[in-house]
């Protein structure tokens, strides 16, 4: 069993507890970040441990539907830990509905869309395992 806090049954992948433990889970440059969420604000969050924790406990607790998304495609709000905020109602989440757990967000459309396979895809696309890549 991985360390770090439980979600879902599951435990954080170990490469996203390991940008954590570094200091590199945040948001890389604008440019980046535009490029695979379409709609995102420009006060895009990732969240520490302590923050997903908080999140996701109050996502377990959501009653307001407006927030589950569309039927077609939506994740089971059971299956995600909240990882991420890209602004307003836009959250960031690891979908355990699949193996490994994918990335999604909650657009401003109303709609979940999927943005990696993985969390170490994610981690890859942002570049957030290269030293020299600027937060915005």
């Amino acid at each position: 069993m991985m360390s770090g806090p439980a979600f879902a049954n599951s435990d954080l992948p170990a490469s996203l507890l390991a940008l954590i433990d570094a200091g590199r889970w945040k948001p890389p440059k604008r440019t980046l970040l535009e490029a695979y969420f379409e709609d995102m604000a420009p006060e895009a969050k990732f969240f520490d441990t302590q923050g997903m924790q908080a999140a996701t406990s109050w996502w377990k607790t959501e009653a307001d539907l407006t927030y589950f998304g569309q039927p077609e495609g939506r994740p089971a709000p059971t299956n995600l830990v909240i990882i991420g905020d890209l602004g307003p109602d836009q959250l960031l989440v690891l979908d355990y509905g699949a193996n490994p757990p994918r990335v999604c967000y909650f657009g401003t459309d109303g709609a979940w869309h999927l943005i990696a396979d993985s969390i170490d895809l994610l981690i890859v696309q942002l570049g957030l395992l290269d030293e020299d890549t600027p937060s915005p």
